[in-house]
């Protein structure tokens, strides 16, 4: 018992040599990088005979089989805002569909104004991107306007 009693005594002399330190805290923030759709994917007015498909990149349109295309296209544009000079991935489907109800077609072969889908944002923080695909277009087809969505994923580097 006396040990515990000059244990207890002694304890507070122990820490008389205390001192106190700061340390310091650091996070580099970005801000989440956002992406919102300019212009639509659009293959244009198509006549098909045969087998097909009609691709739209970023820069042109083509066709290949028996499809006639003609109209106004477009590549999908949107809009990236994010940290400027900050590099990001994209990461593209690898396919989506169009359908008006009763006819779904594949689109496919996705691609995009990026290098190896890797784009840097500019001083401004911002990078215009566009992706392109080809639609495949079945021998028979009853004609009409076809719809569909897609999905992609933006991410820094």
């Amino acid at each position: 018992m006396k040990q515990a009693i000059l244990f207890l005594f002694l304890l507070p002399i122990l820490c008389v040599a205390q001192t106190t330190a700061n340390g310091r805290i650091k996070i580099n923030l970005l801000a989440g990088l956002q992406v919102q759709e300019v212009c639509s994917l659009n293959f244009g007015t198509t006549v098909n005979i045969g087998e097909s498909t009609v691709t739209v990149t970023p820069t042109t349109r083509t066709s290949t089989g028996g499809a006639t295309v003609s109209g106004d296209y477009s590549c999908n544009i949107f809009s990236v805002r994010g940290n400027p000079s900050k590099t990001f991935s994209i990461a593209l489907p690898t396919s989506a569909q169009v359908t008006n109800g009763t006819t779904t077609l594949q689109v496919i072969n996705f691609v995009s104004n990026t290098v190896n889908n890797v784009a840097t944002l500019g001083q401004d923080g911002t990078f215009e991107l566009q992706v392109g695909a080809t639609i495949v277009l079945p021998s028979a087809f009853n004609g009409g306007l076809l719809n569909g969505v897609y999905s992609f994923t933006c991410c820094y580097n």
